[in-house]
């Protein structure tokens, strides 16, 4: 009986022991080479056709996310706006429209006392048409602010048309080459810039068939540059990211497994050779595991 008290209190003030749990495994993969996201890079091009007034990079330069490298000439659209900013800021109609409300309702105020203190003053019909002009010209106010707000639209558009012509990098890159330069003629959607996109790169590895069914779509890797004969600060780098594809075809037991991952300092370049671990799926439950032991070799 002391035994079983001493078991509840030593469960009670320490707790059962952790369970012992199998640990993850993690596929090693070899011999894997690291390449652009876009293997062509990505093609800035313009939303509209026009004439290139000027090129703010060249070939090697880094570029941020949503930086303007360019323009297009853009005189005749900054014009555009200038004329749409002084039709949408006109309230003429709106304040004339207003006076001649004024008017009409006083109009009809001064017939209908005049008809209360002396009967037949005035005919019924021209009660009717005061009546019918002073609700003409209500309605006129408000047709004059709906022209207004139209107008506003159309200011928007027509500075959403002068932002367009402005050359933009989607991504942060490197250009790796102009193809469009000052005075060019350019058409909507033609190629002006190319830049490598460098804040993601893909790692491709090819792993056994075996592997196949525990490898999917967004499971953890780490990737580590081996660079031989070199010993660069790279190579002392760990990138994550996760598995994007693993091909569906077999060429001579292998299959093709693709990762990205994020270079996040920017050390990662195109043709690296590297390492790449990648966590598999638990193949009782289907569930990635994301603890890094158990490697397979």
């Amino acid at each position: 009986m002391w035994a079983s008290s001493l078991f509840v209190i030593a469960v009670l003030g320490f707790g059962l022991p952790p369970l012992e749990t199998d640990p993850p495994e993690i596929l090693s993969v070899h011999d894997c080479k690291v390449y652009a996201v876009e293997r062509e890079g990505i093609l800035i091009a313009t939303k509209i056709p026009g004439f290139v007034n000027h090129i703010d990079v060249q070939q090697g330069d880094f570029v941020d996310r949503d930086q303007v490298i360019g323009r297009l000439d853009d005189e005749e659209a900054r014009l555009t706006v200038e004329i749409q900013d002084a039709r949408a800021s006109n309230d003429i109609n709106i304040r004339y429209a207003q006076a001649a409300h004024a008017v009409a309702s006083a109009t009809l105020s001064k017939i209908l006392e005049a008809n209360t203190r002396l009967p037949g003053t005035y005919p019924e019909m021209e009660i009717e048409e005061a009546r019918l002009e002073e609700n003409r010209t209500k309605l006129q106010i408000q047709q004059a602010e709906h022209n207004r707000l139209l107008e506003s639209f159309e200011l928007h558009r027509v500075k959403l048309g002068l932002q367009w012509h402005d050359i933009v990098s989607p991504v942060s890159g490197i250009v790796t080459e102009v193809v469009r330069h000052t005075g060019e003629a350019v058409l909507q959607g033609e190629t002006i810039v190319k830049v490598l996109r460098t804040d993601r790169y893909r790692v491709e590895g090819m792993v056994s068939v075996e592997f196949y069914e525990r490898i999917g779509r967004g499971q953890p890797v780490e990737v580590h540059i081996n660079i031989p004969g070199a010993e660069l600060s790279v190579e002392d780098q760990v990138y994550r990211g996760q598995v994007v594809a693993a091909s569906p075809f077999v060429d001579r037991g292998q299959v093709i497994v693709v990762a990205e991952v994020e270079n996040h300092d920017g050390r990662l370049r195109p043709l690296f050779d590297a390492q790449m671990e990648v966590h598999l799926v638990d193949g009782s439950s289907g569930v990635a595991q994301y603890r890094p032991s158990g490697v397979v070799k």
